[in-house]
Parts: C-alpha cells; structure tokens; sequence
C-alpha cells in the first residue's frame, strides 16, 4: 500500500458565544455531541503522526440571504509511509 494522499472533510463548527441568535438556534438544531470549532479541528491533524500540512478554510452557509452556520472544510496529507 502507497502512503501519500489528501483526507478533505466539510463539517459544522461549534458557533462563538457571541455569534448571533441565527448560528446558535442552527447549531442547536444539529445532533452531533462532539462539534468542535475550528482550532480544535486542526488540533486533531496537528497531534497525529499520520497526517501534516493540515489547513482549514471556512465557508459561510446562507439560508434566505441570512448567513446561518459557518462551515470548515479541512484539508490534511497523509504522511507518505516509511
């Protein structure tokens, strides 16, 4: 098996608190116990072995011209094997 690659994920991240009333009542609605914000999703690449140059770009989710939830889509490469 080859090393190398790129994992790519979009998820939710977890609103500030003080983000306004539209991304809380969102977020509330989601059903994931483990929503992480941003910092804690690149923290995960950063203390594993497997993967470097993890990077994060966030997106806006809009509904009804009203922007409702940030989005990230995190990009990581995987650590060619040895």
């Amino acid at each position: 098996m080859r090393g190398g690659g790129e994992f790519v994920i979009f998820d939710l991240i977890r609103p500030e608190p003080g983000d306004p009333f539209n991304k809380q009542f969102y977020f509330k609605l989601d059903r994931g116990e483990h929503i992480r914000n941003e910092q804690e999703l690149l923290e995960l690449f950063h203390s594993s072995d497997g993967f470097h140059e993890p990077e994060a770009e966030i997106l806006k989710a809009h509904k009804f011209g009203i922007e409702v939830m940030d989005l990230v889509m995190l990009r990581a490469r995987r650590r060619p094997f040895e």
